[in-house]
């Protein structure tokens, strides 16, 4: 792997923009190990040196997180508690290589075999691997609808995408994910409108000078975990800069009726 021709990539191409995924499935190819040990010389200050103290290394033996069991007669709350300390426990992947190639418009029972691939190896993820992640592990839970919360954001020029699963319950909204930033991750189910909901995560993004750009809604999504169907992504598209507050509150609220009535 020394000898191997470095990828063909710009600094500023790597520093800005370049997300490696890992598309050749376990175990990792060589190349795709180059490319990330590259990402980590051009993004990390000391760069090369942290390279030389950890490559090459005996890897030493690390627990695997404990996986909830989350049944139907599971207490809801308690549940989506266990799942959000499991997301914790994989922690936020840092190293420029996603290691999983999860495509969001496949069919649910595709995405949930990629979920399973996450759990049985366990790296750290990102916050769309959290997300169905999330959904699997809540899928029997028949009481909690749930439902996508996507963020499109801009800062410095740069774009930036997220993505969250929302929850609704008891009269109560909250969400479950994982985020570089621990308050853009997962939010308890205390929150007594969607609208109040999205409005904690804005208030967040613009604490860390983000300009959020576009908010999409999911419709409900099923709970069956062999379904051919896709995630309906586009349920609602909001453009917060783009409209009176009060009028984000009116449209919001109205589509939180479709989730609260919805049965999934």
């Amino acid at each position: 792997m020394a000898n191997m021709t470095e990828p063909q990539f710009t600094s500023e191409h790597i520093i800005l923009k370049w997300w490696h995924v890992n598309k050749t499935g376990f175990p990792i190819a060589p190349d795709v190990w180059e490319k990330m040990w590259y990402y980590i010389r051009k993004t990390h200050l000391d760069g090369e040196q942290l390279e030389k103290t950890i490559r090459g290394q005996q890897i030493l033996k690390i627990a695997y997180p404990n996986v909830p069991v989350v049944l139907s007669s599971s207490d809801v709350v308690e549940s989506i508690s266990r799942v959000h300390c499991y997301l914790q426990a994989l922690q936020y992947n840092y190293t420029g290589t996603q290691f999983f190639d999860v495509k969001k418009y496949r069919s649910l029972s595709w995405l949930m075999e990629t979920a399973k691939e996450i759990i049985k190896i366990s790296l750290p993820i990102k916050c769309l691997e959290a997300f169905i992640l999330a959904l699997y592990l809540t899928a029997r839970l028949c009481k909690l609808q749930r439902f996508a919360i996507s963020f499109k954001s801009t800062c410095d020029n740069h774009t930036h995408h997220h993505v969250v699963m929302g929850m609704y319950y008891s009269n109560c909204f909250g969400a479950l994910g994982l985020s570089r930033k621990e308050d853009l991750m997962s939010k308890p189910l205390e929150d007594k409108s969607l609208t109040d909901l999205l409005l904690d995560y804005l208030e967040k993004y613009q604490h860390y000078k983000h300009d959020v750009m576009k908010i999409k809604l999911s419709l409900p999504i099923i709970h069956d975990l062999h379904s051919h169907e896709t995630i309906p992504w586009k349920g609602l598209v909001l453009r917060p800069s783009r409209i009176e507050p009060s009028d984000f509150r009116r449209i919001t609220e109205k589509y939180s009726r479709q989730i609260k009535l919805a049965i999934a």
